[in-house]
């Protein structure tokens, strides 16, 4: 959906797509930085988005420019944390009480490199497809099969190594 927005160096209203944009963007930068983090960078780089919306609704891929953008704004927010924070939690997942592997599942999630983790939420909880996400994050959609797949095997492997909340 395009939001009509007025262009004031033109004078003239100018439709652009940042509000799709930011919302492609989104579950990426919370599945990699965690909720907290990823909402601060979202805000950083919707206000970028929209100062430069007429050059972004010129690229080619504007979401993968957008999500570089706000990966090097993660790493001024690192150098002044001095620590990486991985995320607590998995947003508009199901509550983990009610799933045999919910806290298991987050803990092997945690442990995964942040593009893996990044990988496996956008394709398992967004129901993003494989040419979406390496848009994104900037890789093939090739890589991001493979990644996904080395991912759930670790997962896989991790989960059977765990014990599982007992649930009667």
């Amino acid at each position: 959906m395009n939001e009509p927005q007025l262009d004031e160096d033109a004078g003239c209203v100018h439709e652009t797509r940042v509000p799709e944009y930011i919302a492609r963007l989104r579950p990426a930068l919370i599945a990699r930085h965690g909720p907290q983090l990823g909402i601060e960078l979202l805000s950083e780089v919707s206000e970028y988005a929209w100062t430069e919306r007429n050059k972004l609704d010129e690229m080619a891929n504007p979401v993968g420019y957008l999500y570089r953008v706000s990966q090097s704004n993660a790493r001024r927010h690192r150098r002044w944390a001095r620590e990486v924070e991985l995320p607590p939690e998995i947003p508009d997942s199901h509550d983990a009480d009610d799933h045999p592997l919910g806290a298991d599942l987050h803990t092997a999630l945690a442990q995964l490199r942040a593009d893996d983790r990044t990988i496996v939420v956008l394709v398992h909880s967004y129901s993003y497809r494989y040419e979406e996400v390496a848009e994104i994050i900037g890789k093939s959609p090739a890589a991001v099969r493979n990644r996904l797949h080395r991912s759930m095997v670790r997962l896989r492997r991790q989960l059977e190594q765990e014990p599982r909340h007992a649930h009667r």
